[in-house]
């Protein structure tokens, strides 16, 4: 009705500029963005001091994702309406998924100096704080926040994620666990729970598979369709329509991995169709989306239109690869848009979606029986190892062991630091007491804040290792430079139970051996599955003494140090790791199992 009333006063006079801005805004309520946008345009082409349209329009360009037009649009009616709270807000979030960190640290500034009580003032300061390396002083913004607030569940879901970032992984847990309290529908939150159990050395798989399950019955359950598959063409051997949906369309380390398989495809079995959640695409969305039969760009999008999206493009399989990582779309999977849903590569867990029905893996990281018994979906191992690594292209090359220069070993890790937990200090602690004049570089972007190193140094200073037995080093912007550095280190030490993936093969692809430790759970035992792939299953240790013995006896080899890195190139380049052919085969030969049982199973 209200928009009939405002068509028929348009129809009466077209410039009334009021009756514009009411139409473009019922229509964005809609999620009618683009006759939304025609509207408020011609609101602020009739008046163009017209605030509030401006203001309008960049929202409408923010849902979306047309990331410029609103920062441009909120600059406007910032500069006709100077004191207005939330255009701010607005425009420092978009700054924000643009990367733009320093911009969007400006703007919530300037936020509170107009509103010095304003809460998300304070909690999105923290998270443009927390995206410079600045996680203190995003904590002291978020405690301003809970002050002001106590039950701000936005500000207790991010304390958890700065709390998780420094390693300080139970109360990260606890500021989670409180912000679904304070709003149990809070479904972010609640995944950023569940990806944060991962790195607790102190939780048994079982409690962290009760705990996935927890959440699915919570948001994914409810959504679950009655909707069946009933105008399917019901051919076993047909090509097959596979979506494949991710935030990770950029430069990410889920790229490194799908990109070789996506490009590997055979197109005569198999169609493929991007769906890209990525605010703002750079080279690498760029090159995927060029491989990609079709591709569709979703940011903004609701759940049920992505799964509308995918209902009618007709998709055969669906592919999730964020899991419960930031910007997942698990529920557009809980509403069943695709007869077939695979979870794969983005998340070392059970989604606890009932409605996933397979989970791509191998033997190495997921070993029949109990893993079984850990996950929602149906476990499908791949012969060949379950990812595919695609080194970059202006990786620098592999030089000679440090320690020959430097006649002292060094021993490394550019894991992210939540995984560096109390048992994996006290482990390398040891390595560098059993290594005489062993020394250990640990890089990692949290380095960049004083305090954080600080903390790093005192936790080893606790375990008896002083300062000058550690170098730390903070994020190098380039590839190539964040690669260079593995010219530092002679061996790669493998966190745990949260082992790395893009971090170990980084560090072979540098040359640099890596020592892993295998774990009872997916996450525990990737840097297992990687070594043993590549040959070199006397790297992988099966409890922490092993590990240390490893890390002492291949520092006193010399000779093998030197002839592992310098032959370690080679050695990638002839396994299944690099082999996106083998790799994407196997992967296809599942899909092709997994479309014959739904097609037995629907009769």
């Amino acid at each position: 009705e209200a928009e009939e009333s405002f068509r028929k006063a348009l129809a009466l006079d077209s410039n009334l500029a009021q009756a514009h801005f009411n139409l473009g805004y019922s229509l964005a309520v809609e999620r009618r963005f683009e006759e939304a946008t025609d509207s408020l345009r011609r609101a602020v082409e009739i008046l163009p001091s017209y605030s509030d349209a401006f203001y309008e329009l960049g929202n409408v360009y923010s849902l979306s994702g047309r990331l410029v037009e609103a920062v441009e649009s909120y600059v406007r009616a910032i500069q006709l309406h100077p004191g207005r709270i939330e255009v701010y807000n607005n425009l420092g979030l978009v700054l924000g998924w643009q990367g733009s960190h320093a911009d969007a640290e400006a703007v919530f500034r300037q936020l509170l100096l107009l509103d010095p009580k304003s809460v998300k003032g304070h909690s999105n300061l923290a998270g443009a704080l927390m995206s410079q390396n600045r996680f203190e002083e995003a904590l002291a913004s978020l405690e301003a926040a809970l002050r002001l607030d106590p039950e701000c569940a936005e500000a207790h879901n991010d304390r958890g994620s700065v709390l998780e970032a420094i390693g300080d992984l139970v109360e990260s847990t606890s500021s989670f666990r409180r912000a679904v309290e304070c709003r149990p529908t809070f479904v972010e939150a609640h995944s950023n729970l569940l990806f944060g159990l991962n790195y607790r050395e102190d939780l048994s798989a079982r409690e962290i598979h009760e705990e996935h399950l927890a959440w699915g019955e919570r948001h994914a359950a409810p959504l679950s369709p009655e909707r069946p598959f009933l105008d399917l063409a019901r051919d076993p051997n047909r090509k097959l329509r596979v979506a494949y949906l991710s935030p990770d369309f950029r430069t990410h380390s889920v790229a490194y991995f799908i990109e070789p398989i996506l490009a590997a495809h055979n197109p005569d079995a198999f169609e493929v169709i991007g769906y890209s959640d990525v605010p703002t695409p750079d080279k690498v969305t760029r090159r995927i989306a060029s491989i990609c039969r079709e591709w569709r760009p979703v940011f903004g999008k609701t759940g049920s239109e992505v799964a509308e999206m995918l209902r009618h493009d007709r998709i055969d399989i669906a592919v999730d690869l964020a899991g419960h990582t930031g910007r997942n779309r698990l529920l557009v999977f809980a509403r069943k848009p695709a007869p077939v849903q695979v979870s794969y590569l983005g998340y070392p867990n059970t989604s606890g979606v009932r409605a996933i029905d397979y989970r791509i893996t191998d033997f190495w990281t997921d070993p029949e029986g109990e893993a079984d018994t850990l996950h929602s979906e149906r476990l499908v191992r791949l012969e060949s190892g379950f990812n595919c690594y695609l080194p970059p292209p202006d990786a620098p090359p592999v030089t000679e062991p440090p320690l020959l220069s430097s006649k002292r070993i060094t021993f490394g890790s550019f894991n992210n630091l939540a995984k560096v937990n109390r048992m994996v200090i006290s482990a390398w602690a040891g390595i560098l007491r059993r290594v005489p004049d062993s020394r250990l570089l640990i890089k990692t972007r949290h380095m960049a804040d004083p305090l954080i190193r600080n903390r790093v140094v005192e936790r080893f200073a606790a375990e008896g290792i002083a300062e000058e037995c550690l170098v730390l080093v903070s994020h190098i912007a380039e590839m190539s430079g964040h690669l260079d550095a593995y010219r530092l280190v002679d061996i790669a030490l493998d966190p745990f139970p949260f082992n790395g993936a893009t971090t170990t093969c980084e560090a072979l692809w540098m040359g640099v051996p890596v020592i892993a430790l295998a774990g009872d759970r997916h996450a525990g035992r990737v840097g297992a599955g990687i070594l043993a792939r590549i040959g070199l299953p006397d790297l992988v240790a099966e409890d922490l003494p092993d590990y240390i013995d490893i890390a002492e006896t291949l520092a006193a080899d010399r000779e093998r140090l030197r002839d592992l890195r310098l032959g370690m190139r080679d050695r990638l380049k002839g396994a299944t790791l690099l082999d996106a052919q083998s790799v994407t085969r196997a992967l296809e030969a599942a899909y092709r199992r997994m479309w014959v049982e739904f097609l037995a199973s629907s009769q």
